[in-house]
């Protein structure tokens, strides 16, 4: 059955010249023949770039239709693209399929609306501007095409997103002493750690989401605290015990918390339960050699503070606890 649709977006090789372009008609074989060998009536060539092409419509391919949607869009209010934004409309042009860019931007009035307020200028064009706006795919499709033509700078996509979020984490905590230990946390531990991560390579999102759920469980703990009526500077061990006894299994990612707040001089005197070991410790060569035990079946003894902290300063006490067991602060 010969489809009159289907032939004007057929492309290939004709098999009777060879000729590569659009093949709307069939040979006797049922093979995919072009214009010329076929003698179909059919137009196939952009008037405005001469590509033999799927049209969009009369006399237009999709991506001429797609160029000319862009640049409406984008366009100031003199009818000119600044030039900084020409790389958005090429590459978005020179997609695979062009007729899916148009369909976007028709369907989906938040494209429409972006676009042009990128073009006119009420939309600064810089990651403060789109972090303000709600959160979409939309936006952060479009932020990606804006890094990658080099209009906007380079940003590590999973440290801005636990910035964004720690924000809105912090705005929902009531007790401002809770909130400014939840800050300091968050800044001065997972913060720090994943812009160190993001210098030598690309965040993974196992990073980012333990990052998360590590700062979602110190603000419960925190907060199951207060409603005992003791602050985190008289936590004791009994209540670490408690904590860990009448709740889910994550709340022993309180480890994390637990192991800055000894650094901090916020907690003293407790021991933080290891964790069952689920991979490599986040610690130096050369504290993995001195507790080496953890492979054998020897007796792994107490880690205390002082001996992470003088194999390596920048090892995480929750790293430590998770591979060779507790750790006692004294």
């Amino acid at each position: 059955m010969y489809c009159y649709q289907a032939a004007k977006r057929r492309a290939g090789v004709c098999a009777g010249c060879g000729h590569q372009g659009m093949t709307p008609g069939l040979d006797a074989a049922g093979q995919p023949t072009c214009l010329e060998c076929s003698r179909i009536p059919l137009d196939l060539t952009c008037h405005q770039c001469g590509a033999e092409t799927w049209l969009a419509k009369k006399n237009t391919c999709w991506a001429c239709e797609l160029k000319s949607l862009l640049t409406k869009l984008l366009a100031d209010s003199e009818g000119v693209v600044r030039p900084e934004l020409v790389p958005l409309i090429t590459t978005l042009t020179g997609m695979r399929r062009p007729n899916s860019g148009v369909t976007w931007i028709r369907t989906n009035p938040k494209v429409v609306t972006l676009l042009r307020a990128l073009g006119n200028g009420t939309l600064p064009m810089n990651h403060a501007a789109l972090d303000a706006l709600p959160k979409s795919q939309t936006v952060e499709y479009i932020r990606e095409l804006l890094v990658a033509q080099g209009i906007l700078p380079f940003r590590d996509r999973y440290v801005a997103g636990y910035e964004r979020w720690l924000a809105a984490k912090l705005a929902s905590i009531e007790s401002p002493e809770q909130r400014k230990i939840v800050e300091q946390f968050g800044r001065w531990h997972h913060l720090r750690r994943l812009r160190a991560q993001a210098a030598r390579a690309p965040v993974t999102e196992n990073a980012f989401l333990h990052a998360k759920q590590s700062t979602t469980i110190a603000t419960g703990f925190l907060h199951w605290l207060h409603e005992r009526g003791r602050h985190v500077h008289a936590c004791t061990q009994h209540d670490i015990d408690t904590w860990l006894s009448t709740g889910p299994s994550t709340r022993q990612q309180v480890d994390d918390f637990l192991g800055w707040a000894v650094r901090q001089r916020l907690i003293k005197g407790i021991t933080i339960p290891g964790r069952p070991y689920l991979g490599h410790p986040h610690i130096g060569d050369t504290v993995s050699n001195s507790y080496a035990c953890c492979f054998s079946t020897r007796p792994c003894p107490l880690i205390t503070e002082s001996q992470v902290a003088s194999s390596c300063s920048s090892a995480s006490l929750s790293s430590a606890s998770r591979a060779c067991g507790p750790i006692t602060s004294k």
